[in-house]
């Protein structure tokens, strides 16, 4: 193994972490080293002895959205589960920056990377804040919303994205806004410009509306009650499994539906008998089970209609040979 020249009480190098402890699959192989920084400057330090060494890297939050190979993952994961701030800004006097806010006089709420965005959502309604209910009790970071431009309920995170604070490719810390270039068509549906990017984005900022607190929780409650209905909480998953494509005519899950895919299982891993585009491990699954499965829903849902459904699953770790017969 390559090692990497950081230790010391904050942030502490583990060796043949269970990965399972950090995905929402509750699934995966040990990786090589974890390590969970509390500074941006640990991440930063992380990030250059580990280039050094020449050791491949996956940043994860929450690990929603992550099927992690049950051989494991090689290199170095790094968690931003310790920077989890969420702090106020006072209101801004000029315009907001993302013309979706509105002119109205807005506050800022500043999240770490690792901060949930469900909590995000509540610190907001509380704080009598609005805007980010459609994310609330949705698995996932601030980081992995952002990365991913998570969308729910008719509300993509670039509705309410105002800035970042990353390390680019070469490791400065950055700052963009929704005027800068980097933004600028770079994001759409489930789309950021940080999947094209090498960069680590350690805080977001969201332009957020005075809301009366029980008008917000209101909505979010609702959309609790929404995901409930719909079994994502009834056993480890990720949620939604393939992203919605509007050209195809209707949502994955109906498309998935007609083709008689609820209760369909592969080993541990099944169709939820709620919805047909979340897949849970409801036996102790293995993540060759789950990816086994979604690649069956692929394969049915592109013989009988012609569309190839594309995953929000991120394939991480060692997936070597799969498919090879």
């Amino acid at each position: 193994m390559k090692k990497i020249n950081i230790s010391g009480p904050l942030c502490p190098l583990r060796e043949n972490e269970d990965m399972k402890a950090h995905t929402t699959f509750k699934t995966g192989g040990p990786a090589e080293l974890f390590a969970e920084p509390a500074a941006s400057g640990e991440v930063e330090t992380l990030l250059r002895e580990a280039r050094a060494a020449g050791l491949p890297v996956l940043v994860t939050g929450e690990g929603a959205n992550l099927l992690v190979s049950d051989r494991g993952v090689s290199g170095l994961v790094i968690s931003t589960r310790r920077l989890a701030s969420l702090f106020l800004e006072k209101p801004r006097e000029r315009p907001p920056v993302n013309p979706r806010a509105g002119q109205q006089e807005t506050v800022i709420l500043r999240a770490g990377a690792g901060a949930s965005i469900s909590r995000a959502a509540a610190f907001a309604a509380d704080s009598g804040l609005g805007g980010l209910e459609f994310l609330y009790s949705m698995p996932g970071s601030a980081g992995g919303a952002v990365w991913m431009n998570a969308r729910c309920y008719g509300f993509s995170v670039s509705d309410v994205l105002d800035s970042v604070i990353f390390l680019d490719a070469g490791l400065a810390l950055r700052y963009a806004d929704m005027k800068e270039p980097l933004f600028r068509g770079g994001f759409g549906y489930k789309r950021s410009p940080f999947q094209a990017e090498s960069s680590f984005i350690l805080e977001a900022a969201f332009c957020l509306r005075p809301s009366l607190p029980h008008e917000a929780w209101k909505k979010m409650r609702a959309i609790e009650e929404d995901r409930r209905a719909k079994g994502h909480f009834a056993a480890p998953s990720a949620g939604s499994v393939f992203k919605n494509n509007r050209a195809f005519g209707a949502p994955t899950g109906e498309i998935l539906d007609g083709l008689g895919f609820r209760g369909r299982a592969e080993g541990g891993a099944r169709v939820s008998p709620l919805h047909a585009n979340i897949i849970i491990n409801e036996k102790n699954a293995s993540s060759s089970d789950i990816r086994r499965l979604i690649e069956i829903l692929q394969t049915a849902a592109a013989e009988k209609t012609g569309f190839r459904l594309e995953p929000e699953i991120i394939y991480a770790g060692d997936w070597t040979g799969w498919g090879a017969s």
